[in-house]
């Protein structure tokens, strides 16, 4: 299959660029932007200690319908994970045990990963993979379309079975031993374990792998396609050029150059709250000033 996109030590600064333009389009949403740095500055190191490395990403359409796809998503809290914790440790080794289950299940390995969603975090989480099992390619496509929720419906109205692995550790989530290892056949259970963790009173204080393993085939008729190429590294290119770009016309030159966008209101904060629900942390903020059309609106 013909790469669509190829990284190495040779453009080893895509790598930061990736977690700009997710970072942004995720808008907080696939992990914590910080955290994401400290797993690309991992990543860059060992590819520009091993030169012999590359990460390809390639398009599911020209990905044969049998061929084994694991999407993985973060659970919980990465902010829980402290930066010395920070290692490819517990990606590869959930990657090795679901690969392990995926061919014992089906006779198939699992030859492409992709993230469950446009964020920094998950997407360092699929180069991770790729690096660590050389050969495993990465899908130029969003899971879910950045939701989780979709995710599921996506899979219910298919009428197809979910098949996450949820691999977890308890307190250091870098230990060796695996906590939990689940493979999972019906969606209801997948939507039962993944609700436990949203709602759970540890939500921000663990940090997890889910990863799911199903055919090319059924991701084709759903998956947000182009992510990589199309929408994150076009988008870390503005906002790197919007760097340059005087303040007062930083915000009409980002909303030209990045498609899809559209202004909701441009001016000043004056309040800001914090507050929880189910256990998420959420951030208030309120702003006065005008809409697209330069009229007044909060």
């Amino acid at each position: 299959i013909e790469p669509v996109l190829s990284i190495n030590y040779k453009n080893v600064e895509l790598i930061d660029h990736i977690v700009i333009g997710a970072g942004f389009r995720g808008s907080g949403g696939g992990g914590p932007v910080d955290k994401s740095r400290v797993l690309a500055k991992l990543i860059k190191d060992k590819l520009l200690a091993d030169q012999t490395l590359v990460i390809e990403w390639v398009s599911i359409d020209d990905v044969p319908d049998d061929e084994m796809v694991g999407t993985i998503s973060s659970c919980g809290s990465p902010d829980s994970i402290g930066d010395d914790q920070l290692n490819f440790d517990t990606w590869y080794n959930a990657w090795r045990e679901i690969n392990q289950l995926t061919l014992q299940s089906t006779g198939k390995p699992l030859k492409f990963t992709e993230s469950v969603e446009v964020g920094a975090w998950n997407c360092m989480a699929a180069v991770i993979v790729a690096l660590c099992f050389p050969g495993t390619r990465i899908i130029d496509g969003d899971g879910c379309g950045r939701a989780v929720p979709i995710y599921e419906l996506s899979l219910i109205s298919l009428g197809s079975n979910a098949n996450p692995t949820v691999i977890a550790n308890e307190g250091d989530v870098y230990e060796d031993a695996i906590k939990v290892g689940l493979f999972i056949d019906d969606v209801t259970v997948m939507q039962t374990v993944a609700q436990s963790i949203l709602v759970g009173d540890d939500f921000n204080n663990i940090g997890a792998l889910a990863i799911w393993a199903k055919p090319a085939s059924q991701y084709k008729p759903w998956v947000v396609r182009g992510t990589m190429t199309q929408l994150i590294l076009p988008t870390a290119q503005v906002l790197i050029e919007a760097i340059d770009v005087d303040e007062p016309d930083r915000v009409p030159f980002l909303l030209e150059h990045l498609s899809g966008s559209k202004l909701i209101v441009q001016g000043a904060v004056f309040e800001k709250y914090s507050s929880t629900a189910n256990t998420l942390d959420l951030l208030h903020v309120s702003v006065a000033g005008t809409d697209e059309e330069g009229a007044d609106v909060t």
